[in-house]
């Protein structure tokens, strides 16, 4: 609650930058080892610029839960759901969002991505699944960094 109103305050006055994709996906972690220690992540989903909505497996209960958090910090708690069709693993892995979408505009993709997915896959790749209005999808490897489809 002090948070929030202090959030609101620095809001105001442009002293609180909203959060990126990396950050957002940092604080639902903070969350979630408050909430039950060294939980797995499973998906981290976000729109550019809205709220990010991030799916962990519970260490202690194997329970899949949500945790969604905005540009600006406002999160929800631990909330039970649906368990999703990926595969949970330690957050981070070795490059953030900002470090691969700096990947995509070494490549020539200058379209500013529209929604971002972050999770491993079966084969045990984990990888950043880029959308575009006009572009087509992107996959950067998150622990190599390299585009492997979609260029």
């Amino acid at each position: 609650m002090i948070f929030s109103a202090i959030a609101t305050y620095l809001r105001k006055f442009r002293l609180l930058a909203p959060l990126n994709y990396d950050q957002q996906v940092w604080a639902a972690k903070s969350l979630m080892d408050l909430y039950q220690q060294g939980s797995l992540l499973y998906l981290a989903s976000a729109d550019q610029n809205c709220a990010m909505a991030t799916y962990w497996m519970g260490s202690q209960d194997g329970v899949t839960y949500v945790i969604t958090v905005d540009v600006y910090g406002a999160s929800t708690r631990p909330t039970k759901s649906n368990n999703p069709n990926v595969a949970a693993f330690v957050y981070p892995p070795i490059y953030g969002c900002a470090q691969a979408a700096k990947t995509l505009t070494a490549a020539g993709i200058s379209e500013p991505w529209q929604h971002c997915t972050l999770e491993q896959m079966t084969e045990g790749d984990i990888v950043y699944y880029f959308t575009f209005f006009q572009h087509t999808p992107v996959t950067v490897n998150a622990m190599s960094n390299q585009i492997e489809t979609g260029e």
